[in-house]
């Protein structure tokens, strides 16, 4: 680990399988780039101190059925286990980590205390849904749309040690920006880039984007670097060329509809990924 610390990494936990695989995924990034880790649980104030609400789906632990605790209670001794698992994690990889329990709206402390974050980590969905695959949890759903920062979603996969990337460029000034990221991101875990040149651009319009995104990366980095092209922009597509290229993570940008209103309801090209893949997808701002 670097001796600076030159930033931190905020971890939102609730104990689900998919949170605990995106803190591993986060507490590796956190070491090789020499960050903090920020662990955060937030009991749910919409769960705690709503009467009749049935807290038990959100627990990993067995609860005695004879037993009623209160839900502030029992929700604060799930976070507690979840910043536990952490914080053995950030010890394991001697990386700095800071725990922090909260009682309040889940998505917008998780947003609030993003302020000052490198990125956000978190997983999909909690614990009540943990075996439906294309379910976004609410909060997950609120943050990743909301965040000014970076989110990496964790998935039902969680890669020791990320080796390849699949990069999703299309064109624009946000893809140019996400570049850079992922030219670190390269470079630190010494992995190879996948850039898929996303749209159906013609032939003209693909040679300069390979020109593009190759003028940004160092001449002794460029071979770690391979292009795709697909005649097709569908997330099936997309997710295809991710299981037969065997990447472990995937890093694309957020591009939403002129009129959101239509990603709420017929869900947005990033959802649409997210429930598809099980793997794990940064989203850079």
């Amino acid at each position: 680990m670097r001796e600076e610390i030159t930033g931190t990494i905020l971890v939102a936990v609730d104990g689900s399988h998919l949170a605990k695989n995106a803190a591993r995924a986060a507490v590796h990034l956190a070491k090789m780039q020499g960050y903090g880790v920020h662990a955060l649980y937030v009991v749910d104030e919409a769960l705690a101190l709503v009467a009749y609400t049935d807290v038990r789906p959100e627990l990993t632990f067995e609860l005695d059925p004879e037993v009623d605790d209160d839900p502030i209670a029992l929700l604060e001794a799930q976070g507690a286990l979840a910043l536990e698992q952490v914080q053995v994690m950030a010890e394991e990889a001697q990386v700095p980590f800071e725990p922090e329990m909260l009682l309040g709206n889940v998505a917008d402390l998780i947003l609030d205390r993003s302020q000052g974050a490198l990125m956000i980590a978190m997983g999909r969905r909690g614990n009540r849904h943990a075996d439906q695959p294309e379910h976004l949890g609410a909060h997950f759903w609120q943050v990743v749309h909301k965040a000014t920062v970076p989110v990496l979603a964790g998935g039902d996969i969680a890669p020791e040690r990320p080796k390849r990337l699949l990069f999703v460029f299309t064109g624009d000034e946000r893809s140019l920006i996400a570049l850079h990221g992922v030219t670190i991101l390269q470079r630190d875990l010494d992995a190879d880039v996948i850039v898929a040149l996303a749209g159906d651009p013609s032939d003209a319009q693909a040679q300069d984007w390979q020109d593009q995104v190759l003028a940004r990366i160092a001449e002794e980095d460029r071979a770690h670097y391979r292009f795709l092209r697909r005649p097709e922009n569908r997330v099936d597509a997309l997710v295809a060329v991710a299981e037969e290229e065997n990447v472990d993570v995937i890093v694309m940008t957020e591009r939403r509809r002129r009129l959101a209103l239509l990603d709420e309801l017929l869900g947005s090209p990033l959802d649409k990924v997210l429930q598809k893949t099980r793997i794990p997808v940064i989203i850079v701002r």
